[in-house]
C-alpha cells in the first residue's frame, strides 16, 4: 500500500507508514497499479493543425505549455518578416508530429513539460 500523505510504498498489513509515520488507521489507500502510469495516446494530425491554427498550439496539446508559448511569441515578434513565421511554423509542425508519435511508441513521457526518454 502506498502512503497518502509522503507517497512512498508500505508493507499491506501496516498501521503506520515506515517512512513518515502517517496512521492507516481508519484510512483505505488504494494500490498503484501499472494501470496509473499508462500516458494519454496523443493524435499527430491533431498536433499539426493545433500548430496551423495557432503557433505553438500542438506543442501545448503535447503537454509542453512552455516550449508552445516561446514558439507563439517569437512568432508574434518576428511576424514582420514573411518567412521566419512560416519556417516556424513548419517547423513547429514537424516537431509536434514527430513528439506525438515518440509519446505513442512509449518511447517518451512527458512529465510537468519536460520529455523524459525511457
Amino acid at each position: 500500500m502506498f502512503c497518502q500523505k509522503c507517497g512512498e510504498k508500505n508493507k499491506d498489513n501496516v498501521k503506520f507508514c515506515e517512512h513518515c509515520g502517517a496512521s492507516f488507521i481508519g484510512k483505505s489507500t488504494p494500490k498503484k497499479t501499472a494501470t496509473t502510469r499508462i500516458s494519454e495516446q496523443k493524435s499527430p494530425i491533431v498536433a499539426c493543425l493545433l500548430n496551423l491554427l495557432l503557433l505553438g498550439a500542438g506543442f501545448m496539446y503535447l503537454g509542453q505549455v512552455g516550449r508552445g508559448f516561446k514558439y507563439l511569441i517569437i512568432g508574434l515578434l518576428l511576424s514582420w518578416t514573411i518567412i521566419t513565421p512560416i519556417i516556424m511554423l513548419i517547423m513547429s509542425m514537424v516537431k509536434s508530429y514527430e513528439l506525438a508519435n515518440l509519446i505513442n511508441s512509449g518511447k517518451v513521457e512527458i512529465i510537468t513539460g519536460k520529455i523524459i526518454t525511457k
